[in-house]
């Protein structure tokens, strides 16, 4: 988001809501971020007086961040990086193109990596078409683990994942830090499903895609690569013939097939089971308000598959009525799951207090053509105390065309087993 100076601290909170409207794991990180940089741009002493004036309209630090829309710790947050701030300076006039962008990076004040990262990225991705509603600040993401976040993403609009990862490095960068970094893009890119990683720093710029990368030094770039560079980051551009020597990923289309073939062609046990979870996780974390909190959970009593977490907000309104948690288990046999496994199943549903349990199995389970056996289980559990188990077999997943389909198939499983249809 490109702010105006002109703007009061009540009009810049006012504008990261409208460009940052979501819940806590999108929205408030993104909305510190622009008054972050607002308060970059109008200088520290403008931004503190102005945030403390408005804090004298409150009794309290709660009674402000309420009427904010934020939380405490995010309002001293936000109080936290107003302070951080350099002085006004005269400010140069935006770079109207990427090479004046990468050029002008060696002469950003010395100052905090919140600093720098609102005073490039913003512009950059702006640069690359991308709207200020598809630009995301320290993103934490399904795929990364607990407590691992990106500095920033650009994820286009409608796309379940995103297009671009962004680490920034304030300072000068060494060759071994380099490497780890770019090793750190590599993963989190694949993690999370992104097509591109980009290192930003005065000094270095890389751009890493599968095992390639394209690397320069942004005082010295040239149009060739700013060219190359466009070509791989643009947003919805087609890549231009001869300008990337990255080869492009497979086509997210096919995600659900390849994923399918994984599950079809694993032979061990631990490659069966990490298939199947793999789709599994895939088939949530692809949407916003999904987050697969954990993974191969350890209990005192048993293991957990997947634990899945509805974020506020969420449009799935047929799992959120039922709690705020799922559970998954995984089934790659070549047999369907019995009786006893629904019935374990179940114990670990309710020994957790959670409502709504899918079962991915990759041959289903026994009795749906007699409704017996494992299928009985299920029925008897509804009937019970309102205990959802929604299988998923291969053969179903079969039958659908992308990913996304998969909250289709469960809202239609779930209808049909509460009103027996």
């Amino acid at each position: 988001m490109i702010v105006d100076p002109k703007w009061t601290f009540v009009e810049a909170l006012n504008a990261a809501w409208a460009s940052y409207p979501g819940g806590k794991q999108f929205g408030a990180p993104n909305r510190i971020k622009m008054l972050a940089q607002w308060a970059n741009v109008v200088g520290r002493e403008r931004a503190v007086g102005e945030l403390n004036a408005t804090l004298a309209n409150y009794s309290t630090l709660s009674a402000a961040a309420k009427a904010f829309g934020f939380s405490d710790y995010a309002l001293r947050t936000v109080r936290s990086d107003f302070g951080a701030m350099p002085s006004l300076t005269p400010h140069a006039p935006s770079p109207s193109t990427l090479r004046e962008l990468f050029v002008s990076l060696r002469d950003i004040p010395d100052e905090s990596e919140v600093g720098f990262m609102t005073r490039t990225i913003p512009r950059l991705a702006a640069l690359l078409g991308y709207a200020d509603s598809e630009v995301f600040f320290e993103m934490n993401l399904p795929g990364l683990g607990r407590g691992v976040r990106v500095d920033a993403l650009l994820r286009p609009h409608g796309a379940s994942r995103p297009k671009v990862i962004i680490e920034v490095k304030r300072g000068r960068v060494s060759e071994s830090e380099a490497r780890g970094v770019i090793e750190q893009l590599r993963d989190f890119s694949a993690a999370a499903g992104a097509e591109v990683g980009l290192l930003l720093s005065p000094h270095l710029v890389v751009v890493v895609q599968a095992q390639h990368q394209l690397e320069f030094s942004p005082e010295r770039v040239t149009d060739s690569e700013v060219q190359s560079l466009k070509a791989l980051l643009f947003n919805g551009a087609p890549v231009p013939p001869g300008t990337s020597p990255i080869a492009p990923r497979e086509p997210a289309a096919s995600r659900l097939q390849i994923l399918l073939a994984a599950v079809a062609s694993a032979t061990t046990n631990d490659t069966k089971r990490a298939s199947l979870e793999d789709l599994a996780a895939e088939a949530f974390s692809l949407h916003r308000s999904v987050r697969p909190k954990f993974r191969n959970l350890r209990t005192r009593s048993s293991e957990i598959d997947i634990v899945c977490e509805l974020l506020a907000g969420t449009p799935f309104e047929f799992l959120r009525e039922h709690g705020r948690y799922f559970l998954i288990e995984c089934k790659n046999w070549a047999k369907p799951a019995g009786a006893k496994e629904i019935r374990d199943f179940l114990g670990k549903l309710r020994k957790c207090r959670v409502r709504v349990g899918v079962y991915f199995s990759r041959n289903g389970i026994t009795g749906q053509e007699q409704g017996t056996d494992a299928i009985r289980e299920i029925h008897a559990a509804f009937d019970t105390d309102g205990t959802f188990i929604l299988v998923l077999a291969e053969q179903e997943l079969a039958g659908i065309s992308k990913l996304e389909q998969v909250m289709e198939l469960l809202e239609d499983k779930m209808d049909a087993l509460r009103f027996d249809l």
